[in-house]
């Protein structure tokens, strides 16, 4: 079977009741906090693997980046975009790559 991505203008037309119409204007707002918050954690990331691809990385610089990429899991996590499980995962797995790179 095959899944069907479903735009918000074909949701609108779905859409039979003023609640039902309500709901789609909150999913979309809903999405795009979503969305952006998701953005920043895999930027934050995405930081600190570049500074973990160097062949010397600077240790000063790499914990700066950690540092703030914690930050930015814990507050996605506060404000329910991820689940707190998994801020924890991700913040772990940061810091396992992080370890094995400086201790090298």
């Amino acid at each position: 079977m095959c899944a069907i991505k479903l735009s918000a203008t074909m949701l609108n037309v779905m859409a039979n009741t003023k609640q039902a119409k309500k709901m789609i204007r909150k999913i979309k707002r809903r999405t795009s906090y979503n969305r952006w918050w998701k953005g920043k954690i895999k930027k934050s990331i995405d930081d600190v693997n570049t500074i973990l691809s160097n062949a010397n990385p600077n240790v000063n610089e790499l914990n700066e980046k950690v540092v703030i990429a914690q930050k930015t899991i814990d507050k996605a996590a506060k404000n329910n975009v991820i689940h707190k499980n998994k801020a924890n995962r991700l913040k772990a797995k940061l810091l396992r790559s992080t370890n094995t790179k400086t201790t090298k």
